[in-house]
């Protein structure tokens, strides 16, 4: 049990990283954030751990600003996981807050869940996960000054390795560590990260322990959503612990949509590979119900439903989920939508049921748009390296980035106003802005009822879904009796 402890002690040692770098041990002097840029050789340091113990902390976003989630694996054998809580870096007088786990049968370890909460805002907390097995480092992370939300945005990470050993879990889990370093440096108050889904490559255990690796996801939340290359195997739902999870009837067996709410805004994150509308509609209403006075409305998949005819042609795939997300978007009053899985940024024209309704190519703003707004993102180990020069977008686009760079957008919330700056990595320049205002008193509006024509692809798409998840579940008893 103290020999993680020990090794934590000497990374940080090493790494001399303080507080918020992510290795944090009580010989740490105080919180300092963000971190100074991992060397090669420390890489090496914080991957050798992980590898050796097969477990990662992930650090995600709680129900709300005041809660935030982990999870981490362990032995089989492991009892009683928590996470102590502490104010002062010694772990003194600390708070514990207990959870539950659940067996992995790929791997035969357990991964354990604790939500921490009553958090205060604008405040440094000081952590340590631990089981009868094991205990991790000495953690910390700041929550955000009261009344202020600032998101990163990224999207296919696709943490990865080559047949030919050219490309590990490890490789490409450090390009995505620097990508971070990189933005972080450049927004060190944001208050979490969302990530559009295929974080891995094919889905396999270690890629989501590079997905986790880099040391600052120790200090800020990382949420994500299903992507298509995550559902090549089963492993996403132990290395992720969502908040307010909706128990879909036909959802997958990696996870389920899932909201949580910062401040004015509340976002609505769903599995695009899951194709039954019924699920997808019931967890929308649910957790509006839930928060009738968020004022903005975000969601999060993974597919691109509208991409550019420039980029990549729209699949069978991105044409169902329209049919399904469209018109949900739409009922429910969704102000903006955060996709992935054509590796390329664009943004859209307002847009209604699927249709554009407001114009905005060329503007930089529109206050009260009548519909919603879609931004697409670029790729981390896999940049579209092609370049469209001159392209001329579909109707459905107002701009799309033609040169194959690695980007992030940064969305701003204020009142009554979100910003989106998309910035190039590399030189730290703004691609694009785009800003949406609302008037006082102007809140998300549900429809009443369904979609007109809804009940006919609730049907259709729950044979659909039903079939899906049989043959899933099928697949997965076939993998346990290998």
């Amino acid at each position: 049990m103290k020999k993680a402890v020990i090794k934590s002690l000497v990374i940080v040692l090493i790494f001399t990283l303080l507080g918020g770098g992510g290795i944090v041990s009580a010989l740490a002097a105080e919180f300092s954030f963000p971190p100074p840029e991992v060397t090669d050789e420390q890489w090496d340091a914080v991957w050798n751990e992980i590898d050796e113990t097969n477990s990662a902390v992930a650090l995600t976003p709680g129900s709300n600003e005041s809660e935030r989630n982990f999870a981490w694996q362990s032995g089989a054998e492991a009892q009683d996981p928590a996470v102590m809580l502490s104010l002062t870096n010694d772990m003194s007088e600390p708070v514990t807050f207990t959870g539950t786990s659940i067996l992995n049968k790929l791997t035969g370890m357990l991964t354990n869940y604790v939500t921490v909460k009553g958090l205060e805002p604008d405040t440094v907390y000081y952590y340590q996960c631990s089981t009868t097995l094991d205990e991790s480092g000495v953690y910390s992370f700041k929550t955000g000054a009261e009344g202020a939300l600032k998101v990163i945005v990224v999207a296919d990470i696709h943490i990865e390795s080559s047949e030919d050993g050219a490309i590990t879990e490890k490789t490409s889990g450090m390009v995505w560590n620097k990508f971070l370093e990189k933005v972080v440096a450049r927004e060190p108050d944001v208050n979490f990260i969302m990530a559009a889904g295929d974080n891995a490559n094919v889905g396999a255990a270690r890629e989501y322990l590079g997905l986790f690796a880099p040391p600052v996801l120790k200090s800020i939340p990382l949420a994500t959503c299903i992507g298509n290359h995550d559902k090549k195997d089963y492993h996403y739902r132990y290395y992720m612990n969502n908040p307010n999870a909706y128990k879909s009837l036909l959802g997958g067996m990696l996870g389920d949509d899932y909201w949580y709410r910062y401040g004015d805004a509340l976002f609505l994150v769903y599995d695009s590979t899951n194709g039954s509308a019924y699920d997808h509609f019931n967890f929308t209403k649910k957790a509006c119900d839930a928060n009738p006075d968020a004022k903005w409305r975000i969601a999060m998949f993974h597919h691109d439903l509208h991409a550019t005819i420039a980029s990549i042609s729209k699949n069978f795939e991105d044409r169902a989920q329209q049919l399904i997300l469209d018109p949900i978007i739409s009922h429910f009053d969704v102000d903006a939508v955060i996709v992935g899985h054509n590796h390329r940024y664009i943004r859209t024209n307002v847009l209604k049921g699927g249709r554009v309704v407001q114009s905005t190519f060329g503007k930089s703003e529109i206050t009260d748009p009548k519909g919603a707004i879609y931004f697409g993102n670029t790729s981390i180990n896999h940049v579209n390296t092609s370049s469209f020069p001159g392209v001329v977008l579909d109707l459905e686009n107002a701009f799309f980035l033609g040169e194959g760079v690695m980007t992030y957008q940064v969305l701003t919330f204020s009142e009554g106003r979100m910003n989106m700056k998309l910035y190039r990595l590399d030189d730290g320049t703004v691609a694009d802005e785009f800003t949406i205002k609302k008037s006082a008193g102007n809140m998300p509006q549900t429809g009443k009822g369904k979609p007109l024509g809804y009940n006919i692809v609730t049907v259709l798409t729950f044979i659909y879904a039903l079939v899906a998840k049989i043959v899933e579940m099928n697949n997965f008893n076939q993998l346990l009796n290998k």
